[in-house]
């Protein structure tokens, strides 16, 4: 009878064999369980401690450098902003529901001043344009708030004396003569003048309910360009106007080419 295996020499046995698997298993997939060498680390250099240096002070002083830096922005937006509108002018112009700009701002800014003989480095002509007026309130009602904004600051430059002249579609003028803000042209030009122009007469009533002469037509006015809706351009003063000795030139100058 053979002798029965003590579970010893079984124990050996199967740690024999899983040893030998092993060993084939590692020769086989190349495993190996050295420890990799660790990298030598590079020393840093000057250029590198910068960046590290610069990184840290980002990290924690960034707030103390953007909030001062919108801060100067700002204020240098504001006092050059302060300066342009403080700045003399010649001549202060607003188109409203205009179409075309380009031919009007070549017309007013450049043509002009070089025919009055004014110099627009000392004392320039602006045009204030990109305004919309709606015709129809119901319109009126749906507009954006960048076009209400445009208005407000309309009525505020007539308001408080920053135009002169306006050229806009006749419902726009209608409007600030009800308002009382519109001058009468008989005190501006003699009747000589309003006779030679009187078909170009724009009548308009006024706060008191007294229909009056506010302004002249400009149709064929091809420096004008397009109007909104097609509609014929009206071109009208304010009694608040800071430069009327200059607006009566530009009047006559722009009717004489309107013929």
């Amino acid at each position: 009878m053979k002798k029965q295996q003590s579970s010893e020499d079984v124990n050996d046995v199967k740690l024999s064999d899983r040893s030998e698997i092993l060993e084939a298993m590692d020769e086989r997939f190349g495993r190996d369980d050295e420890p990799e060498e660790e990298k030598e680390e590079k020393p840093d250099t000057v250029l590198t401690k910068f960046a590290k240096s610069l990184g840290y002070f980002w990290e924690y002083y960034k707030w103390f450098v953007i909030i001062p830096a919108i801060v100067i922005v700002l204020v240098v937006i504001f006092v050059t902003s302060y300066i342009n509108e403080s700045r003399e002018i010649a001549l202060r112009i607003a188109l409203v529901n205009t179409i075309d700009i380009s031919d009007p701002l070549a017309a007013f800014q450049v043509d002009y001043p070089n025919d009055r003989g004014i110099d627009t480095g000392e004392l320039p002509v602006k045009v204030e344009y990109d305004f919309q007026f709606p015709e129809d309130s119901a319109v009126a009602t749906k507009i954006d708030d960048t076009t209400i904004a445009k208005m407000q600051k309309l009525s505020v430059m007539v308001g408080t004396g920053k135009l002169d002249v306006m050229f806009a579609t006749p419902w726009v003028i209608d409007q600030y003569s009800l308002s009382g803000t519109t001058t009468d042209v008989r005190e501006i030009f003699d009747e000589e003048f309003l006779e030679k122009y009187e078909d170009r007469i724009y009548y308009a009533e006024d706060d008191t309910g007294e229909v009056i002469p506010v302004g002249f037509e400009t149709d064929g006015c091809t420096a004008l360009g397009e109007f909104t809706d097609g509609a014929t351009p009206v071109m009208a003063v304010f009694d608040s106007a800071p430069h009327p000795e200059e607006y009566k030139y530009f009047i006559e100058w722009v009717l004489e080419r309107c013929e």
